[in-house]
C-alpha cells in the first residue's frame, strides 16, 4: 500500500476518535506524568499527550514526506521499507491517540490499562 492511502486512511480512522477540550487534555497529560507514562513509537511524536485531533493530523500529513534517511536517523533497522515503518508507525499514532481519548473521556476500562502496567498488584 503506498504512503498516501495509509495517511489517507489514518486521518479517517483519526476523525472517529473523539477530541477533548484544552482543560481535559491538560489535565489527563499532567495524570500520566505522574505515571511517567509514555506511549511507545517507532519515532519521536513530541508533545504527544498534549495532542489534540488536529495536531495529530498535521502530525500523520508530515510523515508523508519523511524519507528513508530521517527514519533510519532513528535508528530502525531492518528490512521493511520506510513505506512499512511509516505504515506501522501510523497504526501506532492511531491507537495510542484512541487510548488517550478514551482516557479524557474518563472511561474506567481505559485507566485500567495504565493502572495495570504501572501500578503493583
Amino acid at each position: 500500500m503506498d504512503r498516501d492511502r495509509m495517511i489517507n486512511e489514518a486521518i479517517v480512522k483519526l476523525a472517529l476518535i473523539r477530541d477533548a477540550d484544552r482543560q481535559r487534555i491538560e489535565r489527563v497529560a499532567a495524570d500520566l506524568e505522574r505515571y511517567t507514562y509514555e506511549p511507545i513509537f517507532l519515532f519521536p511524536v513530541p508533545g504527544f499527550l498534549r495532542m489534540d485531533k488536529l495536531s495529530v493530523v498535521g502530525y500523520i500529513k508530515g510523515l508523508e514526506n519523511m524519507g528513508e534517511e530521517e527514519i533510519r536517523s532513528f535508528g530502525i533497522l531492518g528490512d521493511e521499507s520506510p513505506d512499512e515503518l511509516v505504515g506501522r508507525q501510523l497504526k501506532m499514532v492511531i491507537r495510542n491517540f484512541s487510548l488517550l481519548s478514551r482516557l479524557r473521556e474518563d472511561e474506567p476500562e481505559a485507566w485500567d490499562e495504565i493502572h495495570e502496567l504501572y501500578e503493583d498488584d
